[in-house]
């Protein structure tokens, strides 16, 4: 895949999961994308929300996007907060009723800088082979116990 051929891919599966880190331990939560083009790949949250101390803290984050079959795109980048008022009425007008939130500060618009992505395909035989190498119930049990096969 090429730039264009991940942007199309990340547009047309808007929903991801983003990680983040906070006091060294991994965070991960579902999100939507707001907007993927030339100028960069853009999300937004809350000020209130633990996110936005966390990206505060730590701009290092890595986005999946999965198109819910056999392929997904990881991104790893920087998030960097974003000022310029125009994404702000970019938001208003796809969400109006949100407008006196958006306006008043209470939403921030990040950008995702530095980015390299990995694109990642299931091939037909990969989860046969996966699991010809030991028995579900260990795998289960191991992860659940915390130990290593």
């Amino acid at each position: 895949m090429n730039k264009d051929d991940i942007l199309k891919f990340i547009n047309e599966n808007p929903e991801f999961f983003l990680a983040t880190c906070e006091e060294n331990e991994p965070r991960v939560r579902a999100m939507c994308l707001y907007q993927a083009d030339d100028e960069g790949i853009f999300f937004n949250t809350s000020k209130d929300k633990s996110l936005y101390r966390q990206l505060a803290k730590n701009p290092s984050v890595e986005m999946c996007f999965y198109d819910g079959e056999r392929i997904q795109v990881r991104i790893r980048g920087k998030a960097q907060l974003t000022v310029e008022e125009g994404y702000k009425e970019q938001m208003c007008l796809k969400t109006p009723q949100m407008r006196p939130f958006i306006m008043d500060g209470g939403i921030v618009v990040f950008r995702l800088t530095e980015a390299r992505a990995k694109v990642w395909k299931m091939s037909s035989d990969h989860i046969p082979r996966l699991m010809s190498n030991f028995e579900l119930d260990s795998l289960w049990m191991s992860m659940y116990m915390g130990n290593e096969q």
